[in-house]
């Protein structure tokens, strides 16, 4: 067995070993490497615990599943041989498997890595945050070692599209029990995608070519460095500056420099994310409808848009973007309206009845905790929460700023230590609304982080989850935006567009929200034109 000392100079020397090609790029040096950036660690690492965007890029880097996306957004056989075989009333599939597979240490690939990623994923004991992408499957069986039967609440006719979910390795785990303090969920050496983890560090991740790695091809670059520098100010510099090669997050106050830079490219593409502020529905005051409504009406949200994002972005007046078939085009956003907003909450017996600028009722001063994170290097941000409390604080609303950084941030929001909260949404496809408002959510660690209960909006949540017919399953979504709209929960913000920016050398790239680095494999590096 390898000594932890010997174990840990090896590490440290892959990881040195990496900074190597990023001093000879800078020196105009042009390696197969892809080097890239992000502004915090992404956590966990693994296909059934990994719960931001970071993580889930650096999933699609790793790992494979039966069905995947191609360049042009359709959904093609990875490890599946061909589209599920449907039963004649489309409630069941069988999914075949392409024989010979293997995982990067050469164990094969089966029916039993499938099933397992899905007990795992739904298991209620495991560290799983978006098992609502199974809630269309009822169960699945193991046929044989490349078949397996998946049955669905209901008929649906294009089951691939519930079948595109990322497969781990049954043999690297004890049981379906699946939780963030495992070794593997941090370090995932096995995988079955383009590339294969080799070292980590705080400050970076490495990942090699995975030898057995063939379905969509050889992977054409030879190795991947993800590096964590937490001041997103210092991203574009260090991009320019030749660091990385690679940012898949330009602040907007970087944009025009980056595209006047003839060397770069820069790509726009949707941030498949709402951002909200949740309102806790259990305070005293926030409990009720109107009071919420008029906070609502106090944030000039088309200023902070223009002022913070260059209006690189849409506002929106409920839980779905336009882009998500439950947008309703007859809701509109709350309109800036201090004056009705200070009228609302004087019709409900709010007085300043010490002149201190603050509302009182009942002889309780009218003050709200403001939960945000704290990101280094993002003043924009802060000063974006500070806009937003000072408009809040204009019609009588004392605002108190808690910033809080990653894991204390997440600790708080799951304990509902807060009154408001900024939070982003990221949407994965067309991603269900069910555990954001439904009324089981409402509880320390659930999902419906504003406290929400609704008789009627649960009704709607299962309906819609249980409705075979897309159309009137978009109906029933339309409506639940318009009551949510109406209950004001949340002040639902804007959705934004986010740019990525690359060098030219860089060729093949095709960049989504979510499928970032899909198709990464197909990357490749090209400096006959330099």
């Amino acid at each position: 067995m390898m000594k932890p000392v010997l174990r840990l100079l090896i590490v440290v020397l892959l990881l040195n070993a990496r900074w190597l090609p990023l001093q000879a790029q800078a020196f105009g040096q042009i390696e197969n490497k892809l080097i890239y950036v992000e502004s915090s660690d992404p956590g966990t690492i693994d296909p059934i615990t990994s719960d931001n965007l970071i993580s889930r890029r650096i999933v699609e880097i790793l790992f494979g599943g039966l069905y995947t996306f191609n360049e042009d957004r359709q959904r093609i056989p990875e490890f599946a041989i061909g589209y599920p075989d449907s039963s004649a009333d489309y409630t069941s599939c069988v999914v075949h498997l392409r024989p010979g597979q293997v995982w990067s240490d050469g164990h094969p690939f089966t029916a039993e890595d499938v099933y397992f990623t899905y007990l795992a994923a739904t298991n209620p004991e495991s560290d799983s945050p978006n098992r609502e992408i199974f809630n269309f499957i009822r169960d699945m069986q193991v046929v044989d070692s490349l078949t397996l039967r998946v049955e669905f609440i209901k008929p649906v006719k294009a089951p691939e599209k519930y079948l595109m979910f990322f497969i781990a390795p049954k043999h690297k785990f004890m049981n379906t029990r699946v939780t963030r303090l495992l070794t593997y969920c941090r370090q995932p050496v096995v995988s079955n995608g383009g590339y294969v983890f080799k070292a980590s560090s705080s400050k970076e991740y490495y990942f090699e070519r995975n030898p057995h790695y063939q379905l969509r091809g050889k992977p054409k670059i030879e190795s991947i460095s993800l590096y964590i520098h937490p001041d997103q100010r210092t991203h574009v510099p260090n991009l320019v500056s030749g660091l990385y090669n690679l940012v898949p997050y330009v602040p907007p106050a970087n944009l025009a420099d980056v595209r006047n830079n003839a060397q770069l490219v820069v790509t726009p593409y949707s941030s498949n994310s709402v951002q909200l502020i949740a309102l806790n529905c259990q305070n005293e005051f926030l409990q009720f409808r109107e009071v919420r409504r008029a906070l609502n009406l106090a944030i000039d949200r088309a200023s902070l848009l223009s002022s913070f994002y260059l209006n690189n972005g849409e506002l929106l007046s409920g839980p779905f973007p336009p882009m998500h078939r439950g947008y309703n085009p007859d809701v509109k956003p709350y309109p800036y309206a201090p004056g009705t907003a200070k009228q609302i909450l004087a019709d409900l017996g709010f007085r300043d009845q010490d002149g201190d600028g603050v509302l009182e009722k009942d002889g309780k001063p009218f003050r709200l905790r403001f939960l945000v994170p704290q990101i280094l290097g993002d003043t924009e941000l802060d000063r974006l929460f500070k806009s937003i409390a000072e408009q809040i604080r204009q019609i009588g609303v004392d605002v108190e700023i808690r910033q809080m950084v990653g894991s204390n941030f997440d600790y708080l929001i799951a304990q509902r230590d807060f009154d408001m909260a900024y939070y982003s949404w990221y949407m994965q496809n067309q991603a269900s609304p069910f555990p954001l408002f439904v009324s089981q959510e409402a509880r320390p660690g659930g999902k419906n982080i504003a406290n929400f209960v609704n008789p009627l909006v649960d009704s709607l949540l299962y309906q819609a989850e249980a409705q075979p017919d897309l159309e009137f399953q978009t109906k029933i979504l339309q409506q639940l935006h318009k009551i949510i709209f109406q209950e004001a929960p949340w002040v639902f913000l804007w959705h934004l567009q986010h740019h990525a920016a690359y060098y030219r050398y860089l060729k093949g790239v095709s960049i989504e929200p979510f499928n970032f680095f899909t198709t990464v494999e197909n990357w490749y590096i090209d400096t006959s034109g330099l």
